[in-house]
């Protein structure tokens, strides 16, 4: 299996709602899926559903849709998370892959819910582009 890194692998994310004066920790996680599906065109969208427990930690995780991540390490990932005033809540972790560019977007929803995030890469330098320009029939064409 190829690693699929989201841009910030190892980075966690805070948010502080003022209404709700809660928190909520979610990690951006490394997940794998297969070679064929990485270097394939596909684009796709796994979703994972979990009730928020005691302590707002993730549990009774299930997979909606998700048929290209380890479960196992999807599990792992949102261990990692908390949803601190939110405990009893049912939300659903939809991530999406786009062929050519791996995790592209994190959506959590449910129950008066909304975190988003773009995943966003630079793309590589285009050393073609970043030379000058230079005008039909210059001596340098």
């Amino acid at each position: 299996m190829r690693i699929a890194i989201l841009n910030a692998a190892i980075c966690s994310f805070v948010f502080a709602s003022a209404t709700m004066l809660s928190a909520q920790t979610v990690s951006l996680c490394m997940l794998r899926v297969p070679d064929t599906i990485a270097r394939g065109s596909s684009a796709f969208t796994d979703a994972i559903g979990f009730t928020v427990g005691s302590g707002g930690v993730p549990q009774d995780v299930v997979f909606i849709n998700a048929p290209f991540i380890d479960k196992e390490e999807a599990r792992s990932c949102l261990a990692t998370w908390n949803f601190q005033g939110s405990e009893g809540k049912h939300l659903v972790a939809a991530l999406r892959w786009e062929q050519g560019k791996g995790w592209t977007s994190l959506k959590i929803s449910g129950d008066g819910t909304l975190l988003a995030f773009s995943i966003w890469r630079p793309k590589p330098v285009d050393h073609e582009a970043a030379q000058p320009s230079r005008k039909p029939g210059s001596p340098n064409q």
